[in-house]
């Protein structure tokens, strides 16, 4: 069982005395990943957070600013979903530009791009020579509307696209996430009067894939993909979805 306690944080002064999640990695492949943090807070109105992703400079898209643009990008993002069905669950895929991807979906893999998160994001990134920064804050009452606050707990998963190569909008993308978690429950945690954030499981979102070897669950098929897959594919798959997403314990309300 892993936890992470977010403080309460009512006078805010630095990034580097609010508490880091750290332990990123690929999910299903031997090498090191590059690192990724993810730090958060909150007050009275809102969650505020931080990614920080490490490596060299960023492979972005950019032939306008449109949202969608941010698919073929590197890029930083928090799922939230209201139970284990996922309909709908609710996504934000910030680029390193400031850019979002905002939107709303169900299973299968139905998107609504149309959707915008209901309220400003304040998101500030930065490019620096090591890493880039993503950073923004949301609103407690947003969440209550959109069903997402239950019984004061939030299942939410954390992710990075970490883009390798980018030839024209194709990008080839290997997924970072938080690292496989032992199944717990709320039982087993001392989560009287908290704000918990449930960390929840991916397995069986995704039907099995037919392959020249039989089926496969797309995460095995992502491994033999990330370093083979040929720039001039068109469609990368999306396998976010298939990630063990974190657990967090927020404490203090």
């Amino acid at each position: 069982m892993k936890k992470f306690l977010i403080k309460k944080l009512i006078d805010f002064t630095s990034w580097e005395k609010v508490t880091k999640l750290d332990d990123f990695s690929y999910p299903w492949q031997s090498e090191k990943s590059p690192v990724t943090s993810f730090s958060a807070y909150y007050d009275e109105n809102h969650i505020y957070f931080r990614f920080v992703a490490y490596g060299s400079k960023p492979l972005v898209y950019i032939e306008d600013n449109s949202k969608l643009a941010v698919m073929h990008s590197e890029r930083v993002e928090i799922f939230f979903r209201r139970d284990q069905k996922m309909s709908p669950y609710y996504c934000l895929e910030m680029d390193p530009h400031g850019r979002v991807l905002d939107y709303r979906a169900n299973l299968y893999r139905k998107f609504d791009r149309d959707w915008q998160w209901p309220e400003s994001l304040s998101i500030k990134s930065k490019i620096n020579e090591e890493n880039y920064t993503v950073e923004g804050k949301i609103s407690l009452s947003i969440l209550n509307e959109l069903g997402l606050i239950n019984n004061n707990n939030i299942q939410i998963g954390l992710f990075r696209g970490h883009c390798t190569k980018l030839v024209g909008k194709v990008a080839l993308l290997k997924w970072i996430s938080w690292v496989d978690t032992p199944q717990t429950t709320l039982e087993e945690l001392d989560v009287a009067n908290k704000f918990v954030f449930v960390g929840f499981t991916a397995k069986g979102i995704s039907p099995q894939l037919a392959t020249p070897v039989g089926l496969l669950e797309p995460h095995k098929i992502q491994t033999a993909l990330s370093e083979s897959m040929l720039m001039d594919t068109p469609y990368i798959p999306d396998y976010r979805l298939f990630v063990e997403l974190l657990l967090l314990i927020v404490s203090g309300l």
